[in-house]
């Protein structure tokens, strides 16, 4: 893992690697900053992480049916909320006592390719700006939304600025 990551300063860390060997590299960065990890991999203890992030498509039916304990054998004691997208239906996010879900906005979807990748960013976006949970839920919902509306992979800038 890039161990200079140790060094940088941070108010999140987000990780979408299948690697295998970044547990310690999470762990420590976890004492300084909020860790947000997708899954899979889905091994026990393979991703030390505050949240967890995960499409239902990804998952099997056990993980979908107890997210949280699932959750907590992937990234230990330390979780907060797994988060399971759920494409156009929206999300849902999963705690030790809470479950918050918020519907996708409907949108005409061009391409669906990269609206993962957006709902992460709203979402890390709105967590680092001082959301609470479902605040941020809703704005990673709109972020992977609007992705969907775009050729491209990415969001362009214009898109940025308005969801912004």
């Amino acid at each position: 893992p890039p161990a200079r990551l140790l060094n940088v300063a941070a108010d999140s860390l987000y990780v979408r690697s299948w690697s295998l060997d970044l547990s310690p590299l999470l762990d420590t960065k976890m004492q300084s900053c909020r860790v947000i990890a997708h899954m899979p991999p889905c091994g026990d203890g393979v991703r030390p992480a505050h949240i967890l992030v995960a499409s239902q498509s990804d998952l099997e039916v056990a993980m979908l049916n107890e997210p949280f304990e699932a959750g907590r054998r992937v990234a230990g004691n330390v979780l907060e909320w797994v988060i399971v997208t759920r494409g156009e239906s929206g999300a849902t996010a999963y705690a030790i006592d809470d479950r918050l879900s918020v519907p996708a906005p409907k949108v005409k979807a061009i391409d669906t390719t990269g609206a993962g990748d957006a709902f992460a960013a709203g979402l890390i976006h709105a967590l680092v700006s001082g959301a609470d949970m479902n605040q941020a839920l809703t704005t990673a919902c709109a972020w992977g939304a609007e992705a969907t509306r775009w050729e491209s992979s990415t969001l362009p800038i214009e898109a940025i600025k308005n969801l912004i």
